[in-house]
């Protein structure tokens, strides 16, 4: 676990971002239906009024809200995951050059009935945890 944690230098940052982008697209998928549920408000009430050519005018600003936020959610889900992914990869490259050091420093005397397979397999465990945990974590967290 300690190995871990001394990887995740550098990325901490980039993991508080990618959760403030998910409260805020949490946020703005909640306020998508209601805008468009507030244009067909609009439509039907300008209908039932006998008002139809108000309905253009009406609606125009809550189309071009309810267009900005699917655009903005959109936008703040591409640089999320770019953002996660750029994160994942730098724990990856830190834990591995640290696992790498560390098994170099091994004594040969203590660790000679440690097979080398048996070795790999483990570092390639841990590898797949460093990227898998982060996302399961997240997930745990916002649902």
């Amino acid at each position: 676990m300690k190995i871990f944690v001394d990887s995740s230098e550098g990325t901490r940052w980039r993991y508080v971002v990618v959760m403030v982008i998910l409260v805020v697209g949490a946020a703005l998928v909640v306020i998508d239906p209601v805008l468009y549920g507030r244009m067909v408000d609009v439509i039907v009430n300008a209908l039932q009024d006998g008002h139809p050519s108000t309905i253009v005018s009406d609606v125009t600003w809550l189309l071009v809200l309810w267009v900005g936020v699917f655009v903005m959610n959109m936008t703040l889900n591409i640089v999320g995951r770019y953002i996660f992914w750029k994160a994942n990869n730098l724990l990856g490259l830190n834990f591995a050059r640290r696992a790498i050091n560390d098994m170099l420093a091994w004594s040969r005397q203590r660790f000679s009935r440690l097979s080398t397979g048996r070795a790999v397999k483990v570092f390639d465990q841990a590898s797949d945890a460093t990227f898998w945990m982060p996302g399961a974590v997240i997930e745990d967290l916002i649902p």
